[in-house]
């Protein structure tokens, strides 16, 4: 399992990497877009919410395969990585929100779930789910 956890930061990392450089240094980094997001809870979590912290979002659906492998290991990080300036946020992007919130029951998800409704794509491009950064 430890192992899992740890290819699992490390392609987090990497993801990350190649959302924010463009290989021509850190004066170049492109800013992560800006969100405002209902969260599972009825709250409302922004990205000037986390400011001042060290933030992994994953982009997921609960009919992802590969969501599915990662959301439980990242959960897990979660719970380990107990520090107030460090969090991981999962961003939902389907459109059927009872199978979001079934999927995240069913695994017992404890970390913040916000709803994007399908519409994150537009917003940030990645190319397939999950999309972690």
């Amino acid at each position: 399992m430890r192992s899992k956890l740890l290819v699992v930061v490390a392609a987090a990392a990497l993801a990350a990497g190649a959302y924010a450089f463009d290989g021509a240094g850190t004066e170049s980094r492109r800013p992560f877009r800006s969100f405002a997001l209902e969260s599972f809870d009825g709250d409302s979590l922004s990205l000037a919410d986390l400011e001042g912290r060290v933030a992994l979002v994953v982009f997921w659906a609960s009919w992802c395969a590969a969501c599915q492998a990662e959301l439980p290991l990242l959960d897990s990080l979660n719970s380990a990585v107990d520090h107030p300036e460090f969090a991981i946020i999962g961003i939902n992007e389907e459109g059927n929100e009872a199978a979001a919130r079934g999927y995240a029951a069913a695994i017992e998800l404890r970390m913040p779930i916000l709803l994007g409704r399908g519409d994150m794509w537009q917003r940030y491009q990645y190319l397939g789910l999950p999309y972690t950064v």
